[in-house]
């Protein structure tokens, strides 16, 4: 039988003087995404995660946003044939036309823009920062030459394993998979690395827009709700709706962002019944450019005549405008952590959502009740226009139904006490497996879970109906454990109500006696 000596009182400086007491782990998400360029001088940082704590910093990595350029372009349709472009259709109108009067003898017409509006992390990191957001990693997937691919955000989500410090993940850009079934697969992959891969970490997810009119609310809830899965539920939260920010004006458009292809110049003419002025003005400024390949004038002279073209626009404009809202929720979760008592706070989330921004559609009451409690647990937190501003009604994860993680600060407490800890205990690897370093290593646990019980975010009348800290021979381990190298130790806290407990346990790997 192995016995281990408990040493006396005087012997605690056997103790490393540079361990340091555990320390409430902040809120540090990982965005995944496509960029400009991805280098740290001549290193390549595509797939290598990059922290970063400004905006200035995210440009001298990963480059600046995309060039706003945009095609319009009128396309006979053949028949049974569908629009097919080489970028996202951003807008179309379709109508037939009798050809040469004939009205059995009708093709298709489509007048669109396409360009490409979904690469957008730029835009959702500067969100982040402007709503409280302090430090954040990047991963870079690719630029803005590539289509945004599954496999690609994956490969990213996978990346961050070799990242200690991050506890959300948030992919903006996902939304501009070419289907909902990629997207799908994307969010579960997120799930299952917060829940099974690395177990302390959060995910905030968005809802797959809908691609045929962009107003089908229920449609898009409801190829959420099945195609996001029932594994890890508890790992992640979804938001809706869209956010409407104004980095785009009307005046950002021009005829140097706006390519007119040869279809538009061609086909302009068969749209003269539904927008005479559309047919009369693109006529009128070929005539006076005399075919000439200089149609400055177009874009002015089409937005002050034409509905048809004004709607185009504005439908450009909203469509960019329209940033989903995880990194927004990421940066309000880090302006909670930025107070001097950050885990005070993190209770009051959903009252801490409030900024100038505005969402794209308004729910009504019922709606917004519905979504936020649903018969499949699978909660939506809805962002609604109150007061002038915009709030957040709920801070619920998808698995609303549990007893202990139902909502999002009690799912983040539990990861940020976790990381807390296990990062303490990292200290200890090359420490004596001995009674002084279990007694060293409970008193400090039980200070640092002191506070957060004298905060009130471990309920109980006592402290031991608040948490209860088990190490040593006898307790958590037995001697083949220490002759092994093994130091066990056992955490068990009460967020939810006295004495209800929650264990938290933790191995560490030490020399062997």
């Amino acid at each position: 039988m192995t016995y281990v000596k408990t040493p006396a009182a005087t012997e605690t400086y056997l103790i490393n003087p540079n361990i340091k007491k555990p320390i409430f782990a902040l809120t540090m998400p990982a965005f995944v995404g496509y960029t400009e360029f991805a280098k740290d001088n001549m290193d390549d940082l595509t797939y290598k995660p990059k922290k970063i704590s400004s905006m200035n910093e995210y440009v001298k990595y990963f480059g600046k946003a995309p060039d706003l350029m945009f095609d319009m372009d009128i396309i006979k349709l053949q028949a049974d044939k569908e629009l097919d472009t080489p970028s996202p259709i951003i807008f179309q109108l379709g109508i037939d036309v009798a050809e040469d009067g004939n009205t059995e003898n009708k093709s298709k017409y489509i007048f669109c823009v396409t360009g490409n509006t979904c690469h957008n992390l730029y835009y959702n990191v500067d969100m982040f920062f402007q709503t409280g957001g302090k430090n954040c990693y990047i991963v870079s997937a690719g630029n803005y030459r590539d289509k945004i691919d599954k496999k690609a955000l994956i490969q990213g989500i996978a990346e961050l394993k070799k990242v200690d410090k991050v506890n959300l993940i948030a992919i903006p850009e996902a939304i501009g998979l070419s289907n909902s079934n990629d997207f799908s697969q994307v969010q579960k992959s997120m799930l299952a690395h917060c829940g099974n891969d690395m177990k302390n970490r959060f995910a905030l997810l968005d809802i797959y827009p809908d691609t045929e009119d962009g107003s089908g609310t229920d449609k898009m809830i409801e190829t959420f709700w099945d195609g996001v899965g029932t594994e890890f539920l508890s790992y992640g939260a979804a938001f809706f709706p869209y956010i409407n920010t104004n980095r785009l004006k009307t005046s950002d458009i021009s005829n140097a962002t706006i390519t007119y292809n040869i279809g538009f110049l061609t086909y302009y003419n068969k749209f003269a019944e539904h927008d005479p002025a559309f047919a009369k003005t693109v006529q009128s400024l070929l005539d006076w450019n005399n075919q000439d390949s200089d149609y400055n004038a177009f874009h002015t002279a089409l937005l002050n005549a034409s509905p048809m073209y004004q709607q185009a626009i504005q439908t450009v404009i909203s469509k960019s405008n329209a940033l989903p809202p995880s990194c927004m929720i990421a940066g309000l979760l880090s302006l909670v952590d930025s107070s001097h008592c950050s885990y005070r706070e993190i209770n009051k989330i959903s009252m801490c959502l409030y900024t100038s921004l505005l969402p794209t559609v308004n729910l009504d009451y019922s709606q917004i009740s519905a979504l936020g409690n649903p018969e499949n647990g699978k909660a939506i937190n809805i962002m609604y226009k109150g007061c002038g501003e915009m709030a957040l009604s709920g801070a619920r994860t998808l698995d609303c139904k549990s007893e202990y993680y139902s909502l999002i600060s009690m799912r983040q407490l539990m990861i940020q006490i976790e990381t807390s800890l296990k990062d303490f205990a990292k200290q200890f690897i090359h420490e004596t497996n001995t009674a002084c370093t279990w007694e060293y290593i409970k008193t400090s646990i039980e200070f640092f879970l002191g506070h957060l019980w004298k905060d009130c975010l471990l309920k109980g009348r006592w402290p031991e109906e608040a948490f209860q800290v088990q190490v040593g021979l006898g307790d958590t381990m037995v001697a083949d454990d220490i002759f092994n190298g093994f130091m066990r130790i056992k955490v068990m806290v009460a967020p939810t109500a006295p004495s209800k407990f929650l264990e938290i346990p933790i191995t560490l790997e030490m020399g062997k006696s």
